[in-house]
């Protein structure tokens, strides 16, 4: 049969109304009528589309070829938890709930295998949105209960495929929680928590956070294991840190270690880093790189800091235990201190203990080296430009000390072994400023050395002026170089001298000596007064006037050693002079001066 146009026809029943175009051309409208007819009751046929005014139930199979477009409110497929409804076909639109936060995907008792997402630039995989969410409840909980060797409760892989610009981050995971009410005390806002435990009887390790940063980072600014910014601005008095460790652990095996921060970095190796750190510390104004508040640590519990260096090899260098470098990089204050070291040790009224501000123990056995030294200061690289700058090696300030019942106070103490050559090397002298003199008049400076009872003063004279010479007469004329400690005790046991003299006009051999009276008087020489000379057994002759420097000495009191002024009791005269006579020619009219160095070795005797 051939037709000219297309022919419809139309199926009305109680059960609904149905066209069907051209059913005869497919050769469908025998099965249609075979399959419908038992079931259904038409109302009309006519050849158009085939409608159902009513319901329509099919209590068989229904196979619809082509598109389904299915009109109403709600849409029903099965009636029991036994249907299923099976997708072979692919899901071509967005599913979306009816009501905002009512319904599940998934339950507790029957959970989707996998979840697998994908975006566009521009969208998110995977929202959650729990604006209201109950405070006990659980935005996204995930109960893995692991029975393989090897699994992961989250798995994400972030691939960076292309060259990130200046500034763009791209981050695995990226948490912002923030507090957006007034929330009570004792309550808490975090980001990530991390709960890991074990069994009693499990051996596997334990890490709350784990993270591998690998690969070569030949271009990389920095590679960071962890990295905290805490960028809180706070106004009331609370306790910020970028790593908080808490725990209330109870070690009960002798061989387990605690500890709040391990850094191990025993396996880098370094093929052209300038610094390898396990702690590092990087700190602006009025900051400290390191506290330890141990308030509740008992005394059997050990140090506070440990520092355990295995050297292995050292072959170019220094291996430091601890290394403190602090460098001062704008102007100070006067009064202010900068301390490489700062310890303070506080003892308990009743308590026992010792107190030891530091302690070196050196121990083991050497077969080689060139030298061990307890304490080194090097102070090579340092420069005083101030007149008024001290250095000092070693000092040890006791003067506020009170002393109760103590039946020994040493400001420093050294105990050798009875075979040392000495306690202290000749060439490392203490320099002590404890009971010395005043330096003389003019330009004179001294160098002591000592233990702070015995003394070796070294004073170096340039252009001292011994005295004014008027010229034409004889004349004798001195001035002060050195005083002793005033109202006290001492014995001087030897001087030496290496100076020169200089004046103006004729030459001259004037004689000098060391007194304990200035010289004065027209006499050309010292020898008529006793104490113009009496630190020394005769007075000397200068070999010139040009300047010429002569050694004398050593030499001891004019009635000799350990006599007269020499045993220096508490009433005698301190002053020490230079003193000189000659008869000078006119021309000579000027000052007497004296350039070069003259030794005094003396003992305190209180």
């Amino acid at each position: 049969m051939a037709y000219d146009k297309d022919v419809f026809v139309q199926i009305k029943s109680a059960l609904g109304s149905f066209k069907f175009k051209n059913p005869f051309r497919q050769e469908k409208l025998s099965k249609l009528l075979s399959d419908l007819l038992p079931n259904i009751r038409f109302s009309t046929i006519t050849a158009t589309d085939g409608d159902f005014a009513g319901n329509v139930q099919i209590d068989g199979t229904l196979n619809v070829d082509g598109a389904i477009t299915a009109n109403g409110s709600t849409i029903t497929l099965g009636d029991t938890a036994g249907d299923s409804v099976v997708f072979s076909a692919d899901v071509d639109s967005n599913i979306l709930p009816d009501d905002t936060a009512t319904y599940t995907l998934g339950s507790a008792a029957k959970g989707w295998k996998s979840t697998f997402l994908a975006k566009t630039a521009a969208d998110v995989a995977l929202t959650v949105d729990a604006d209201t969410i109950d405070a006990t409840s659980d935005v996204i909980d995930i109960d893995l209960g692991v029975n393989s060797a090897s699994v992961n409760a989250i798995d994400i892989s972030a691939d960076v495929k292309t060259a990130l610009s200046a500034g763009e981050i791209v981050r695995s995971v990226n948490i912002d929680t923030n507090a957006l009410a007034a929330d009570a005390d004792t309550s808490a806002v975090i980001g990530l928590d991390i709960t890991a435990s074990t069994v009693a009887t499990s051996r596997a390790d334990i890490k709350g956070v784990r993270v591998i940063t690998d690969g070569a980072m030949s271009t990389a600014d920095t590679v960071y294991g962890l990295e905290a910014r805490i960028n809180s601005d706070t106004t009331a008095g609370v306790e910020m840190a970028g790593v908080f460790v808490d725990s209330n652990s109870t070690l009960n095996n002798a061989a387990a270690e605690f500890h709040g921060v391990l850094v191990d970095v025993r396996d880098v190796i370094n093929t052209s880093s300038n610094e390898i750190t396990g702690f590092k510390v990087l700190l602006e104004d009025d900051g400290k790189g390191l506290v330890v508040d141990a308030a509740t640590v008992d005394h059997a519990a050990g140090n506070l800091i440990e520092v355990n260096g295995e050297i292995k090899d050292v072959a170019a260098g220094a291996a430091t235990g601890i290394d403190i470098n602090m460098t001062e990089t704008v102007a100070g204050t006067n009064g202010t201190s900068i301390y490489g070291s700062d310890v303070a040790v506080v003892g308990f009224a009743t308590g026992r203990a010792d107190l030891i501000g530091s302690r070196v123990v050196l121990s083991g056995s050497k077969t080689g080296g060139d030298s061990t030294v307890g304490f080194k200061l090097d102070a090579d690289s340092l420069t005083l430009n101030n007149a008024a700058e001290d250095f000092i090696g070693i000092h040890v300030d006791a003067s506020g000390l009170t002393n109760t019942n103590s039946d020994e106070l040493v400001g420093v103490k050294i105990e050798v072994p009875a075979t040392a050559d000495s306690a202290i090397q000749a060439n490392g002298l203490i320099n002590s400023t404890k009971n010395v003199g005043v330096v003389g008049a003019g330009t004179v400076s001294a160098v002591e050395t000592g233990d702070g009872r015995d003394f070796t003063t070294t004073l170096t004279l340039t252009n001292f002026v011994v005295g004014a010479v008027p010229g034409g007469a004889a004349l004798a004329v001195g001035n002060i170089i050195y005083e002793f400690p005033a109202a006290g005790m001492h014995v001087v046991k030897a001087c030496a001298a290496n100076i020169g003299f200089t004046i103006v006009g004729t030459g001259q051999t004037p004689v000098y000596a060391l007194g304990s009276v200035v010289g004065s008087g027209a006499v050309a020489t010292l020898a008529g007064t006793a104490t113009f000379f009496d630190y020394q057994a005769a007075q000397y002759t200068a070999a010139d006037t040009a300047g010429t420097a002569t050694k004398e000495g050593p030499f001891v009191a004019t009635v000799g050693a350990l006599a007269g002024i020499a045993l220096n009791k508490t009433g005698d005269e301190k002053s020490l002079f230079l003193n000189s006579a000659e008869t000078w020619a006119g021309d000579n009219a000027g000052d007497l001066t004296a350039s070069g160095t003259i030794t005094i070795h003396w003992t305190r005797m209180d």
